[in-house]
């Protein structure tokens, strides 16, 4: 089966890892606890498998390393992209990282016991991943997907920030984005996996100490990461503006606020 390519704006934004990777949050421990349980019991004797899909530079597979050390369960990162594999390698030199995409996962028919997308599952939302993703399952195998959203409701200027910047950026290139939940809708349309549940009690926080850094978090959303070099000064112009305007750079620490959005079905 050939490779479908990685999506353009991913393939230009996620160049630079080492950015990306220094300022984009981690996970919350609980929070990946509580969605490997809804996976699979890791404390099952039974050996077993975990793939994740769309690894990036390990933010969520050091989480899992972590908190699955000592189970009997296997880890199998991968990512398309060269670069993030580079620095993944470098967090986890123990830890292989798969250059294989979604829609051509180089493992054999229900092989994996779950299967897993931190921050990623929006770009390769289509038939043939989730035929890929059906495939490599075993019956009864459950996909668990996470992302850290912005959350919207708790400080004002993280609000603005998103609804007069960063998402409109995302609309005017029509670019996949976890908010437009289109990724649901094609998950929901397929007859390959059954209901979708969820959960977003988690919180998790950022902490920044200067208004540089909190520009930086966002600067490294990969739609951004892939404008020129002068519209990224104009959104950096933006943000900046925007901080001041809340006082934000009279701030010693800045919390920046997620809610982690989990979601799980179980393959039919």
């Amino acid at each position: 089966m050939a490779q479908m390519s990685v999506h353009p704006i991913a393939a230009s934004g996620f160049v630079a890892s080492q950015f990306y990777d220094r300022f984009r949050p981690s996970y919350s421990k609980e929070a990946v606890s509580f969605l490997v349980g809804k996976l699979f019991n890791a404390r099952d004797s039974q050996p077993k498998r975990i793939l994740e899909l769309g690894a990036g530079t390990g933010k969520f597979t050091g989480i899992l390393k972590d908190l699955l050390h000592g189970n009997n369960v296997e880890i199998i990162a991968s990512d398309p992209v060269l670069s993030m594999r580079q620095e993944f390698a470098k967090h986890f030199p123990d830890l292989e990282i798969k250059d294989f995409s979604a829609e051509n996962i180089a493992l054999p028919d229900a092989s994996v016991h779950a299967v897993c997308a931190a921050q990623s599952f929006h770009w390769f939302a289509n038939d043939r991943s989730l035929s890929e993703i059906h495939r490599v399952l075993v019956p009864g195998g459950k996909l668990g997907l996470v992302w850290n959203t912005r959350d919207l409701n708790s400080v004002q200027w993280v609000k603005e920030m998103h609804e007069e910047i960063v998402f409109p950026i995302y609309a005017q290139t029509n670019t996949p984005n976890q908010r437009t939940f289109e990724w649901k809708r094609v998950l929901e349309a397929s007859d390959k996996f059954g209901p979708i549940e969820c959960d977003e009690t988690f919180k998790f926080e950022q902490t920044f100490s200067t208004c540089e850094e909190v520009i930086n978090r966002t600067m490294s959303s990969s739609v951004i990461q892939a404008k020129s070099e002068v519209e990224k000064e104009v959104i950096k112009d933006r943000l900046k503006l925007l901080l001041q305007k809340h006082e934000v750079d009279q701030q010693n620490e800045i919390v920046f606020p997620y809610v982690v959005s989990m979601y799980w079905c179980e393959r039919k």
